[in-house]
């Protein structure tokens, strides 16, 4: 797209957010406000126990003030490659790892496209082996373990809220049902350096 950016201002940074606003002409010398925010790469896991068992956490939610059932997640760390920040994630929150083979890549996309650079990519993690859970200090994290189908009946009736898993659970059952392969972008094996 034919963009021209006037001035760009980083309006907050936070730990790990950065709020910009940036004043552009668009190819029709049309002037624009765009604000948006800049968030590191993350990665979310389903990671199986067996073939239809799932290791998810349930975990406390401050900006929507609720309790969220979700898959292993979080943010990659500078100079991370994806899929060890996927196992230090996993490791972390649910205390299981897995071989770096065993650990497939199989989406990316932007959780907040119109507002974020945030991409997430989805693992599905098989060959699990149990190690210590180790949450972040203020994660108030519990593991939970659910056969697929508990977890697609929950989506179904609006129990799970967190878009990732959703999203995660729904596509993976569709490549599974219809045979796809689990491959995806080019950009899952990069690291994060900005």
């Amino acid at each position: 797209m034919d963009v021209k950016i006037i001035k760009s201002a980083k309006i907050y940074q936070g730990r790990f957010l950065s709020f910009f606003r940036d004043d552009i002409i668009l190819k029709k010398k049309v002037k624009a406000i765009r604000e948006y925010m800049d968030h590191p790469p993350a990665v979310g896991i389903i990671p199986f126990i067996d073939k239809d068992t799932i290791v998810m956490v349930e975990q406390y939610r401050y900006a929507n003030d609720l309790v969220s059932l979700e898959i292993p997640a979080g943010k990659v760390n500078r100079q991370e490659e994806l899929k060890k920040g996927a196992l230090r994630e996993m490791e972390e929150e649910i205390g299981y790892t897995a071989a770096m083979s065993d650990l497939i890549p199989f989406y990316t996309y932007t959780p907040a496209i119109s507002y974020s650079r945030e991409k997430l990519t989805l693992f599905i993690a098989r060959n699990l082996k149990k190690t210590d859970q180790n949450p972040d200090e203020d994660e108030m994290i519990k593991v939970k373990i659910f056969k697929l189908n508990q977890i697609e009946e929950m989506i179904k009736k609006n129990k799970i809220m967190d878009s990732k898993t959703v999203m995660a659970i729904l596509l993976y059952q569709m490549l599974k049902s219809r045979n796809l392969t689990f491959s995806g972008g080019h950009e899952r094996e990069k690291r994060y350096e900005s």
